[in-house]
């Protein structure tokens, strides 16, 4: 006798389908972008672990005769572009997408958790319900690695349209442009967890002048040692326009080294 969970994990097999159908449409969109492409490419793989491992257990508790679009009660996902017919959806809608698609995967994992305990099948490890609990975590932290791709994907996609940053902060002004991520300061903003990365300095800015890139690790300013990005832009405040502040910086196979720009 099948349990009386058939239909809600029917249910969390559909949308594991949907989503890796629309991880593989976004795969597409992005490819040529090799930090969202490396990204896209081990969400692939955790989603079909997942679905994997969910229809094993499918088969546990049915007799295993289901097939992928058997259930009706799910909402086909699918990576929706601009209105203009024949455009490619840009990276940013793509990402929303499936940011969309993880969070309706997470939600229903924690509902077939709820239920699958309701059924006295979830306690022992790899019972529907421990299942579900570790699939709608791993879905949340997969929706929250696609959010912390936003302000990146968003600020590039707007340098490429020609819309340049017309911010008057601190940061801005001297052309380094950290303030749209101060919003995520609880996210490390270099590999070690050291300093704040910033992106290719403004053009004709004093950030330009003094020979920033793209990629470069902000250590210190001024000699305070920076841990956020909200840090930076504390720190210049305490100065006037004209001052000179001096900043350890840190480039990537290179050892640190010491600039100094002058505050607007």
């Amino acid at each position: 006798m099948a349990s009386p969970l058939y239909s809600y994990v029917a249910d969390m097999l559909e949308i594991e389908s949907q989503v890796e159908e629309a991880l593989d449409q976004v795969s597409d969109l992005v490819g040529n972008r090799a930090e969202v492409s490396d990204a896209i490419g081990k969400l692939r793989t955790m989603a079909k672990g997942q679905r994997d491992k969910l229809e094993e257990r499918f088969k546990s508790i049915t007799d295993g005769d289901f097939q992928a679009g058997e259930s009706k009660n799910s909402t086909p996902t699918t990576v929706s572009g601009p209105a203009d017919k024949g455009a490619r959806p840009s990276t940013s809608t793509a990402l929303q997408e499936i940011y969309v698609a993880f969070s309706r995967a997470a939600f229903g994992y924690g509902l077939l958790h709820t239920r699958a305990h309701r059924f006295f099948d979830g306690t022992p490890e790899g019972s529907t319900g421990d299942i579900a609990q570790q699939h709608s975590q791993a879905y949340t932290e997969a929706a929250q690695a696609i959010f912390e791709m936003a302000p990146d994907i968003a600020i590039r996609e707007l340098d490429q349209k020609g819309q340049p940053c017309i911010c008057k902060c601190p940061s801005c002004s001297l052309g380094i442009c950290v303030c749209w991520h101060t919003h995520m300061d609880d996210q490390p903003g270099a590999p070690d967890d050291r300093g704040i990365r910033i992106r290719t300095p403004k053009p004709e800015s004093e950030a330009q002048r003094i020979g920033l890139r793209d990629g470069d690790v902000v250590l210190t300013v001024a000699g305070k040692i920076i841990e956020s990005y909200q840090d930076v832009n504390q720190e210049l405040n305490k100065h006037e326009s004209g001052d000179e502040v001096t900043f350890q910086i840190k480039r990537k196979g290179g050892a640190s080294f010491e600039v100094t720009a002058t505050r607007p």
